[in-house]
């Protein structure tokens, strides 16, 4: 298309073919009809439109590629620039958004087996389930996570915590041992139990809750008895299967 600009008569002439004509015609009309408004968003919407560029955010722009939506503007107000009928329409679809938020307190190294390794647990938490979650100290000892999306989004986010959480409740569960395996178990200062204790943590990694094994404690005048021995074994749920193995 050839496009002439009368500067006297504020006219635009174009040149082509019938097809190409039509698509710059719309073009220019977008140009030329465009309106600016700024809308004012709840700010847990923006909050979440505007973390890792949510994924609802780019289905916005995807259904509305008429229309621009610019969040640079300081708070919570998004400038839609397009034409009026198409700017109405997208400002609906943001406003339909029912974005909501959650906490949930975590104890102890809760707090760890959310946020993982580097941060790797807690990032693909968000980019699974398209949320916004944060961790916050409450005190030196507990913290707060906050996961702010759809609700839909939020109860799978939130039910996956629960079950990382479940997972690596540190439990306790009691074997009775025989005297032959006791005493191999103790012998050389109880280096065999140390060999267990090393091999369960490795396969656990740094983020998991280590085992502890810890026999009953004895008489010294009973340390030569036929009776049954209590070993405790101490570890996360996940481990416990690994540590009755071993």
């Amino acid at each position: 298309v050839h496009v002439d600009i009368d500067k006297v008569g504020s006219k635009i002439h174009l040149h082509g073919s019938d097809e190409a004509l039509d698509l710059a015609v719309v073009e220019v009309e977008n140009i030329t009809l465009a309106i600016e408004e700024d809308v004012e968003l709840p700010s847990l919407l923006v909050t979440h439109l505007m973390a890792k560029r949510s994924a609802k955010l780019n289905k916005v722009q995807e259904d509305h590629p008429d229309v621009h939506i610019d969040f640079s503007r300081n708070g919570n107000t998004a400038q839609l620039r397009g034409r009026p009928e198409k700017v109405v329409v997208a400002k609906n679809d943001l406003l339909s958004f029912d974005v909501k938020k959650v906490t949930r307190k975590l104890e102890g190294r809760e707090t760890a087996f959310v946020v993982g390794k580097g941060g790797a647990t807690v990032n693909r938490l968000v980019d699974d389930h398209d949320v916004v979650i944060n961790i916050s100290n409450t005190d030196s000892n507990s913290s707060e996570v906050e996961i702010i999306g759809f609700e839909g989004n939020i109860n799978a986010a939130l039910s996956e915590i629960e079950d990382i959480l479940y997972k690596n409740e540190e439990i306790e569960e009691i074997l009775l041992v025989q005297p032959m395996q006791r005493n191999k178990l103790l012998e050389n200062s109880g280096a065999t139990v140390k060999v267990i204790q090393a091999e369960i943590n490795n396969m656990i990694g740094s983020n998991g809750i280590g085992v502890l094994l810890v026999f009953e404690k004895r008489p010294k005048e009973d340390m030569h008895s036929k009776d049954l021995t209590k070993l405790a074994i101490k570890t996360s749920r996940m481990s416990m299967k690994e540590a009755k193995n071993l």
